[in-house]
């Protein structure tokens, strides 16, 4: 991974509220609806909006740090994460992603 993708890894995992969502993602396939609903009931974050969780789910896609699809069934757009671990070496200057089940 080159160091620009690393950085930009890195600060989208600056964020507390990023870090949530990625752990809520990492349990179950989620929609807006449902993440915006998670943090409305979690008092440590202030979320008013869902655009504002929309904008920080599409930086988790781009990061590579999680995924979108659609539902078909339900017709929905939901995201998802199978990540498990993130483990930065900072030696090598690289970021290594551990998937669930490995």
């Amino acid at each position: 991974m080159k160091k620009k993708e690393n950085d930009f890894i890195l600060s989208v995992l600056r964020s507390d509220l990023r870090r949530e969502i990625l752990r809520l993602l990492s349990n179950q396939e989620m929609t807006t609806q449902d993440v915006f609903k998670a943090l409305k009931t979690n008092k440590n974050f202030n979320v008013s909006y869902r655009e504002n969780i929309y904008k920080e789910l599409e930086q988790l896609v781009e990061s590579g740090l999680a995924t979108k699809g659609y539902d078909y069934q339900r017709k929905k757009l939901y995201y998802k994460s199978d990540l498990e671990k993130i483990i930065v070496n900072i030696k090598e200057n690289s970021i290594i992603f551990e998937k669930r089940g490995k």
